[in-house]
């Protein structure tokens, strides 16, 4: 019998130290035909998994990930927690800094790419396509699928993207996106004997991230939206465990690109920053605002700048690289209260200002804020509930206490020994 290992985490004590998180454990006969399943609900935090179980409708989450409790493993997403960064790192498993992609809105060349926009999507692609699973695959002779609508367009099967998907998601019809997907990926299954199914398979929903971003992590509307995930999904994953009993592997793996905070107050940094400083860039991303500086100006006048907007209304902290390349941080608190409130935020921060295109600066919001009047939920930030992801497995275990990174979930496929 396969067993799942789950270690529940208490949200107020998880560990800040920092760690790769090997995972492995599993144990397949090496010549049976193994299909690793990657499901990502994007926006999905720890919390609102944590309360979306406490109800019974989560019948079908239950049966495929748990075999008694509601215990589960916690992962660590990136910094910034943005869907791209994030979702550039699991599909290349290599951590910020070491793929292009800093946001999801970049200065690239002095140009503003706002990688969300379905016209810079080729862009997108262009940077992160050959670097991918997908593309390691298709040089190995093996095979992938991917049901996104977001990256994933060199898998040997995949969904098409096109425009309608952006309007549904202006018009919160969200429901419709992640139908959609859902159905190709049961179409799929069924359609194919488990001996063809490729070695990877990738499900990306976007519908948990809409509402949150609309209405609000805690909003009854986005966890009935969590909640009607799992009895859509419950056909999908049935398909997965018919397959097990098929002499075939499945490993299946639930997990996020980010978590999430309730924002109901909004704090106009953006226009105070342009106010002092009107020659720098700012790209607004939520709870995280990227500052570039003309090439021209001084490093006192950023660091003025930053120094103005840290006392600002909404503002919890300013980060700057300084020219001996020293990370510093400007925050009215202390930095054993940063370190114990942001998990991994020294690893973090020096990592994306390593990376190549890193803003000069960065400003990051309060808890309960957001920089963006649009959302009442956001993300972004360093904080625990923006970092910590779920990470639901079948047929596969941790090894040790490490939280794992989420760029660390494809080595999976790297080795039959299967360990991180």
């Amino acid at each position: 019998m396969r067993r799942i290992s789950a270690i529940l985490m208490i949200f107020s004590i998880f560990l800040t130290s920092a760690c790769s998180g090997p995972l492995g454990q599993l144990k397949p006969n090496p010549v049976r035909k193994r299909t690793v399943v990657l499901f990502l609900i994007d926006g999905l935090s720890v919390p609102a998994l944590q309360n979306a179980l406490a109800t019974d409708s989560m019948s079908a989450f239950r049966n495929h990930f748990f075999q008694q409790g509601n215990r589960f493993n916690i992962a660590r997403a990136a910094f910034p927690t943005l869907t791209l960064p994030n979702v550039s790192s699991i599909l290349t498993g290599r951590p910020i800094g070491e793929q292009p992609i800093l946001g999801n809105k970049m200065l690239i060349q002095s140009r503003v790419v706002n990688f969300e926009d379905p016209r810079f999507r080729p862009a997108l692609a262009r940077y992160v396509d050959s670097d991918t699973v997908f593309e390691t695959l298709n040089r190995q002779g093996k095979t992938s699928a991917s049901f996104s609508f977001t990256l994933g367009q060199n898998a040997t099967t995949h969904t098409s993207a096109g425009i309608t998907e952006a309007i549904e998601y202006k018009l919160h019809d969200y429901d419709e996106i992640d139908d959609r997907l859902i159905r190709s990926t049961q179409n799929y299954l069924e359609s194919h004997d488990p001996s063809e199914w490729p070695e990877f398979i990738y499900i990306h929903l976007i519908g948990v991230d809409g509402y949150m971003h609309h209405l609000g992590p805690n909003d009854r509307r986005t966890v009935q939206y969590l909640q009607s995930l799992s009895t859509r999904l419950a056909p999908v994953f049935k398909k997965l465990q018919e397959a097990e009993s098929h002499e075939h592997d499945v490993v299946t793996f639930l997990t996020s690109d980010h978590g999430s905070v309730d924002t109901p107050q909004f704090a106009d940094v953006e226009e105070e920053v342009r106010r002092i400083h009107s020659s720098a860039t700012v790209l607004n991303q939520g709870r995280i605002l990227s500052v570039y500086s003309e090439k021209s100006d001084s490093p006192e006048k950023l660091q003025n700048l930053l120094a103005r907007v840290r006392h600002t209304r909404g503002v919890d902290m300013t980060v700057y690289r300084d020219r001996g390349g020293a990370i510093r941080i400007d925050s009215a608190h202390s930095l054993a209260s940063i370190r114990q409130n942001h998990p991994f935020v020294m690893e973090n921060l020096t990592a994306y200002f390593n990376a190549d295109q890193h803003p000069d600066a960065i400003v990051l919001a309060q808890d309960g804020f957001t920089f963006s009047n649009k959302h009442r939920g956001d993300h972004g930030g360093l904080s625990a509930s923006e970092v910590y992801v779920p990470l639901l497995m079948r047929n596969a275990s941790l090894s040790g206490n490490e939280i794992p990174r989420t760029s660390d979930l494809l080595r999976f496929l790297q080795s039959r020994h299967n360990r991180l």
